[in-house]
């Protein structure tokens, strides 16, 4: 829209007359179109909170708005072409020491890049990428390697006599082996054509298209480890499955998996007291989850909505003669997280039949069981041109790119309930 590229040139000139420069629009510019950071610096997109819409932006005003109504191809290839060779023209704000026509091409190259940033999280947040509210995602520098903890051995003090000290409490070193990290990435190219002829649909296009390649490899790397198609799970040199339907030796003995397809509540309560009935391998203490999620493949999301989601529920006794009828099937509170095509999928492609993979349900805390060593956040990076990028009349290139690994911390935490 052409109001929002004038917005844009207002917003820009605003911030240098106040002495804010070139930094101070480009932050604003990351709030309007809703970007931010988690608490580990890894870029989020607020859609609710943003006031501009990056879909609505038309690149054809934006190159008007700060390069003049006559501008050409050369004009926008110059533009970009000084980006590359000078950086951001940081030093273009407050006091300016370049020229008024310099500062507009740095306030022109910074909207540019975050429109691509905009497009390209757009897709790569989308809604039916929910790896990320499965795994705890932790910031790291290392490869691979062992994730070393201290274990408590339990051995807590009793009822003491006063004369008596109080015993010291039994720590271990254990640790759990993390695979090599991942390495991801996809391009966006922007033509000098996509100014001049307003193709915004094709950069928009571009930017989908990269955002939605780098969420979908990580999705597919996540979802495999949920799933137990990839089994990563090695405690203290002892390897086993993520899910296990009989308890192997120590520090593996534990059960999470049983034939159990969800058609009611009892369903739920059966996976309950399978999942709880696993204890610490340090201490032997109990392991509880008081307010689990529910994980079930698309084709079950209205029979097991019908099941934890119910105004009432009756139930007869076994001749039928008494009647119980009761106003909520279940006593915790539970997260449904409903998974999309991709992971079921995933289970098709590991050779589980059709008529299974849709009846597989799982429970648990999976944030505790799972991690995601998070070793570059996404983002969205402008590179160099080559000479055959010159020669195919590419102006622009920016590398959307991920790395990270995803593994099974602690699988006592999460159970799998399957039809077969």
């Amino acid at each position: 829209m052409a109001y929002l590229g004038d917005k844009l040139r207002k917003l820009w000139e605003q911030n240098v007359n106040e002495g804010r420069g070139a930094v101070g629009y480009r932050a604003q510019l990351r709030e309007m179109f809703g970007i931010g950071e988690d608490d580990n610096g890894c870029p989020t997109l607020n859609r609710s909170d943003r006031m501009v819409n990056p879909q609505n932006l038309d690149v054809r005003e934006v190159a008007m708005a700060f390069l003049g109504r006559g501008f050409g191809g050369s004009d926008v290839r110059a533009a970009l072409a000084l980006r590359e060779q000078f950086g951001r023209l940081d030093e273009a704000e407050g006091a300016t020491v370049l020229p008024s026509h310099f500062s507009r091409i740095s306030a022109f190259n910074d909207t540019i890049a975050g429109l691509v940033d905009a497009l390209t999280m757009e897709a790569y947040t989308a809604p039916e990428f929910i790896g990320d509210k499965l795994m705890e995602v932790k910031q790291e520098r290392v490869n691979g390697g062992k994730m070393i903890g201290v274990m408590n051995d339990g051995g807590v003090s009793g009822d003491l006599l006063d004369h008596e000290p109080y015993p010291t409490v039994g720590l271990k070193e254990t640790y759990i082996e993390v695979p090599d990290n991942q390495r991801y990435g996809n391009v966006i190219q922007i033509n000098e054509k996509t100014f001049i002829y307003d193709r915004t649909d094709l950069l928009e296009s571009s930017c989908k298209n990269a955002g939605t390649a780098v969420a979908r490899q990580k999705e597919l790397r996540q979802a495999d480890t949920v799933l137990g198609i990839t089994n990563t799970y090695s405690r203290d040199g002892a390897t086993a499955n993520t899910y296990q339907t009989s308890a192997g030796a120590q520090p593996n003995d534990y059960v999470n998996g049983s034939t159990n397809e969800l058609t009611d509540y009892s369903s739920i309560d059966a996976g309950y007291q399978i999942l709880e009935g696993n204890t610490d391998p340090g201490t032997g203490w109990e392991i509880t989850v008081p307010a689990p999620q529910i994980l079930i493949m698309p084709q079950r999301e209205m029979k097991t909505k019908s099941i934890l989601y119910p105004e009432w529920v009756r139930q007869s006794s076994n001749s039928g003669n008494t009647l119980t009828q009761t106003g909520q099937s279940l006593v915790r509170p539970v997260e449904l997280i409903v998974a999309s095509r991709i992971w079921y999928n995933r289970l098709i492609a590991a050779s589980v039949s059709t008529t299974n993979a849709p009846a597989r349900w799982y429970l648990g805390d999976f944030r505790r069981a799972f991690r995601y060593r998070q070793i570059i956040p996404f983002q969205v990076n402008s590179a160099p041109l080559s000479s055959e990028d010159v020669r195919r009349d590419i102006v622009g290139i920016w590398v959307a790119r991920e790395h990270g690994v995803p593994f099974t911390k602690e699988p006592r935490y999460v159970y799998r309930g399957t039809k077969e």
